[in-house]
């Protein structure tokens, strides 16, 4: 099994390569981008800065030499366990073409922690991304997005099931038209694929094969009335269509206008009216003293201070449809319900973004939201080893607050993400951590570069009717990258760096202090 996942994944990378170097034959711009799991934590680069950087000047303007070349970003490592990690950013940029082609592979042999190796713990992560944005002329502009991943995962000692895979393939069109300098209109298409499967190992349990596939559509527009007015508009459907025998297509549609206004130079608001309709729930209706209304409100104030600071709050009630495709493939080792009900949700929240050019940025934000289906994990029918989801009332308070802040001359930079849940329901509420926390510092030097973060795991419950809960841990990553030329960087990078025994899911246990050491290229 491993031989032949093994063979197509070879395959697939082999084929991102020959599509890599094909590119790479193109005069054209070059834009970095670094590996995803760095740029998650420590980028606040926007890839769209530059986007409209080629719309000025004559037509004859002569693109600049440092433009004439892609940019490629490598990094392969290897190490213990056969442990290997490799990504590859390619990006391009031209007059009114530009693309990001990732690919990222991760893989392991049974892994363990200390003296010990956990039988059938042995997994391997794939992904290929394409993002293209094609610009015809100022009016109008297309975005092409198709992405493959692969997941496969050992179940360790299990006595019913020894493996899990998952397959996922997506596509995503976006086109805008600009009719005239105040109004501008889009249409978007997207459809995916899931696959989902789990490999017996008793023979009293039986193979699962399940699937399921997503049609959806978007048609919206923002029309300009004045330089402190506008008006927005919006209607998406979406199909799943399901493989599992007893389980009906499921069809949804939302749709909703709003508008966008200035009071003062420093005072802004929106309100707005929504509404949807589900295959399951017919039409949504809030039931206001007996009387059934269709249309649901929205309404946000936006207090603009400065360059300094910002201040938000936003309220909807809205229908919410269950998203299997998100709540599920997220997680490992699951056996997905997919008939579950949409949601009607009430949502507010506040928002402050404080900032410093060059020296620091905040963003912070209280939310609350009340969910008369909100989807709690629990164990499956199928087996205890597994976690499927139900529907459950719940309230929800969170808040989270992110830092980005510059130190010794910019050379050091700090980041720090702090999140806080609080829920109020009739279960437990499970995989859903209480406080998380991430705190990372990043060195760039002329012949080092350090990345040292680390990733705090609040306690969790893993059942709804019982109080079990997984421990806290804090789990350590360093990253140090040696410059050996120009282009070439000698690469060290630890996981779990303080070696701490933690699970994500109960009974699967996580690896201890992994070593590996590899290449980065940059060209």
């Amino acid at each position: 099994m491993l031989n032949s996942i093994f063979i197509k994944t070879f395959i697939a990378r082999l084929l991102s390569f020959v599509v890599s170097v094909f590119l790479l034959a193109f005069p054209v711009c070059a834009q970095s981008y670094g590996d995803p799991v760095d740029e998650l934590l420590f980028s606040s680069e926007d890839p769209a800065e530059d986007a409209d950087a080629d719309k000025t000047g004559s037509a004859k303007e002569e693109i600049p030499a440092k433009f004439e070349k892609a940019n490629l970003d490598m990094h392969v490592v290897y190490g213990q366990y056969n442990n290997m990690l490799s990504v590859i950013n390619l990006s391009q940029e031209r007059r009114g073409f530009a693309y990001i082609l990732n690919s990222n592979y991760k893989r392991s042999n049974d892994y363990g922690y200390k003296d010990t190796v956990y039988n059938n713990s042995s997994f391997f992560e794939n992904s290929l991304e394409f993002s293209g944005n094609l610009s015809f002329d100022d009016s109008f502009s297309s975005t092409l997005t198709v992405g493959v991943e692969n997941d496969s995962r050992g179940m360790f000692d299990k006595i019913d099931y020894s493996r899990e895979e998952k397959d996922k393939f997506t596509i995503y069109s976006k086109n805008i038209r600009k009719f005239s300098q105040n109004y501008e209109a889009y249409i978007v298409f997207d459809a995916a694929f899931y696959k989902h499967r789990l490999e017996r190992r008793d023979e009293e349990a039986e193979s699962i094969r399940n699937y399921l596939t997503r049609y959806a559509g978007e048609v919206g527009g923002e029309y300009i009335w004045s330089s402190s007015n506008r008006i927005s508009y919006m209607v998406q459907g979406s199909q799943y269509n399901y493989s599992e025998t007893g389980i009906g297509d499921d069809r949804f549609i939302h749709g909703q206008i709003v508008d966008d206004f200035k009071i003062t130079g420093l005072f802004g608001a929106n309100v707005g009216l929504n509404t949807a309709w589900s295959k399951d729930s017919g039409l949504f209706a809030w039931d206001a003293q007996g009387i059934p209304l269709p249309l649901m409100p929205m309404a946000g104030i936006t207090f603009f201070g400065n360059d300094y600071y910002t201040v938000y709050s936003n309220y909807k009630y809205t229908l919410e449809s269950f998203r299997p495709e998100e709540y599920y493939f997220s997680l490992n080792y699951i056996s997905p319900t997919y008939n579950l009900p949409p949601a009607k949700v009430h949502y507010a929240d506040l928002q402050l973004d404080l900032m410093m050019p060059g020296a620091f940025s905040v963003k912070s934000v209280l939310s609350y939201e009340k969910s008369n289906n909100f989807y709690n994990y629990l164990p499956s029918e199928v087996s205890e080893n597994l976690l499927t989801a139900h529907a459950v009332p719940a309230s929800k308070w969170s808040f989270t607050t992110d830092l980005d802040m510059n130190l010794i001359g910019k050379k050091v930079r700090f980041l720090g993400s702090y999140h806080l849940k609080y829920f109020q329901a009739e279960e437990n509420i499970t995989y859903q951590p209480e406080v998380t926390y991430i705190m990372g510092l990043r060195y760039d030097g002329s012949l080092l570069n350090v990345d040292w973060t680390n990733h705090f795991l609040g306690e969790v419950y893993v059942n709804p009717e019982t109080g079990k809960k997984l421990d806290n841990a804090t789990v350590g990553y360093l990253d140090i990258q040696f410059k050996a030329t120009e282009s070439f960087y000698a690469y060290l990078r630890l996981e779990n760096l303080y070696n701490e025994m933690y699970y994500i899911r109960d009974g699967y246990p996580e690896s201890g202090l992994t070593i590996l050491f590899g290449l980065r290229v940059i060209l």
